[in-house]
């Protein structure tokens, strides 16, 4: 017993020396945790002495009754021996797992000390659309960096102005790991998906646990509460830690289910969540032209290095599959030169035309384009012949005004418009707005809008 006492006691005296470094203190604890328990120590120790009281030889002073009672007692040292033994051997198993134990707590305290921001040199590799990624290559590894597509080409052209800082720790096979990196720039600050590798210890004893709650909120931009089509929306993920402990290397994995069609992460690293405070991260959901209408079920499970995870939240909501524009020459009225309301070869007009939305969804940054016809053109000094609309909501509708004239060998009033939209697919070329020579038009104070299906308010 006293070998393994000394071996232990030896264990914990090499614990705690001044290393140069916190790498080589962790190999040290590597080295030594690897070491397996042993009790061949105390069962040598065990056997030689049972072997002391095994086989007695009756004596030539002895009666056989003595010899026989003294064979008894024998029997009844080695029961005790082998009782002391087992106990001496469960408390020497307990002394070494509980000295493992604070080898771990120490090699936990060192990899946290091992954390660090650095700078790095990368390397900019493909962008994502969808996802709006760009892999970036550091260290001989590859991160993700969020970066909005609407920046994404001005990271790319200035991409040598932009510096790279990670956030790293060791893990427990002594290999620096990425936890965090952000890309910094001219267009501003871009941080990574946050994947961190997750680091297993066992809970040891003396541990100050943290108490964990997981809050989710969803937000949307158009207000409607549903994540639509060609839209992003927003879940905070906040981890309160009320506990007295810190928690750490906490970790967000997301699984969602009901419908197709959304892109998101499937983790986002939180880190560690001190005592009494608390960590706040947001995910973004993106609905893609394919999405479908249905009940999104998004779950979020979540790891704590010492096991002590917050609970399991599901967040559910309604998602929209594509709705659609319908751009539409709703009207057109003039105005000529002699008020009569029939246009003849060499008179000005001017001529109003009225766009509508009459889709279920949203036009954006719609132009329109004036297309003239053979001996026509536009009058004026300063001819206009595109409009900018922007956005129309479903039933909105904008007009445009422009002023024509013809030579005296127009034969027709081949006049359209060319209505384009953000998305080509929504774009309607070459519309007619089906003006006449010599016959009555409507006037642009007769000009009527149509109504659509009564889903949709019209003034």
């Amino acid at each position: 017993m006293r070998r393994v006492i000394f071996v232990l006691i030896g264990l914990f005296v090499l614990c705690n020396p001044v290393f140069g470094s916190v790498r080589e203190e962790a190999i040290a604890l590597n080295s030594w945790m690897s070491i397996p328990f042993s009790a061949s120590a105390l069962e040598v120790e065990r056997d030689a002495l049972i072997a002391q009281q095994s086989n007695p030889v009756k004596g030539e002073f002895e009666t056989t009754a003595q010899f026989e009672q003294r064979k008894k007692d024998a029997t009844a040292r080695i029961a005790a021996l082998r009782a002391e033994y087992e106990q001496k051997i469960r408390d020497a198993r307990s002394a070494h797992e509980a000295q493992v134990n604070r080898m771990r707590q120490r090699m936990q305290a060192l990899l946290a000390q091992s954390r660090e921001t650095v700078e790095r040199s990368f390397t900019l590799g493909a962008y994502d659309a969808d996802s709006q990624m760009y892999k970036v290559t550091v260290d001989g590894g590859t991160v993700k960096v969020i970066v909005p597509l609407a920046v994404a080409p001005l990271v790319r052209n200035e991409s040598g102005r932009y510096k790279l800082s990670v956030t790293r720790q060791l893990d427990e096979n002594l290999q620096y790991v990425i936890l965090e990196a952000r890309l910094s720039g001219p267009a501003g600050t871009f941080a990574s998906t946050g994947t961190a590798p997750g680091i297993s210890a066992p809970v040891t004893t003396g541990i100050i646990p943290p108490d964990l709650r997981a809050l989710i909120a969803f937000n949307e931009p158009s207000g409607n509460n549903m994540l639509d089509a060609e839209e992003t929306a927003q879940v905070k993920i906040t981890v309160e830690n009320s506990g007295k402990g810190g928690a750490f290397m906490v970790e967000a994995r997301l699984a969602l289910s009901g419908v197709s069609g959304i892109t998101l992460p499937a983790t986002v690293y939180i880190g560690e969540v001190k005592a009494g405070q608390k960590a706040e991260r947001t995910v973004e959901l993106t609905g893609g032209q394919n999405l479908a209408t249905g009940e999104a079920v998004l779950k979020i499970t979540f790891s704590e290095q010492n096991g002590f995870q917050p609970d399991d939240v599901t967040l559910r909501f309604p998602a929209r599959a594509m709705q659609p524009p319908d751009l539409v020459i709703a009207d057109v009225g003039i105005v000529d030169a002699n008020r009569d309301g029939v246009i003849t070869p060499g008179e000005a007009v001017e001529v109003k035309v009225r766009i509508q939305n009459r889709g279920r969804g949203v036009s954006r940054k719609v132009v329109a384009e004036v297309v003239l016809g053979a001996d026509v053109f536009l009058y004026g000094a300063s001819p206009q012949r595109e409009f900018t609309l922007g956005e129309l909501q479903p039933g909105q509708y904008k007009d445009i005004e422009f002023n024509i004239v013809t030579n005296k060998n127009a034969q027709a009033l081949n006049l359209s418009v060319n209505l384009r939209e953000e998305r080509s697919q929504f774009s309607r070329l070459a519309q007619p707005l089906n003006l006449a020579f010599n016959r009555r038009e409507r006037t642009a104070d007769q000009m009527v809008i149509t109504g659509i299906d009564q889903w949709a308010q019209i003034t």
